[in-house]
């Protein structure tokens, strides 16, 4: 995959949970990882299944998820 920002290749890799399930909250509603369990929000891994494939660009530090299969 090429980077958005620089246009370098990328490297492709897991984001790995291994407690509980990763979901990406809003700023404005985010209220902690202790009610995150509660709050509605893009979940991205869960119990059984915990790690999201993941496009990292070492030049520019960022990281990239789709989750096109992700949102219900």
């Amino acid at each position: 995959m090429e980077c958005p920002y620089c246009h370098k290749s990328m490297e492709k890799g897991y984001l790995n949970s291994p407690r509980d399930n990763l979901k990406w909250i809003e700023a404005e509603k985010n209220k902690g990882a202790l009610v995150s369990h509660f709050q509605s929000g893009i979940k991205l891994t869960d119990w059984y299944e915990n790690q999201v494939e993941t496009y990292y660009c070492r030049k520019c530090q960022k990281m990239i998820i789709d989750v096109a299969d992700k949102i219900k």
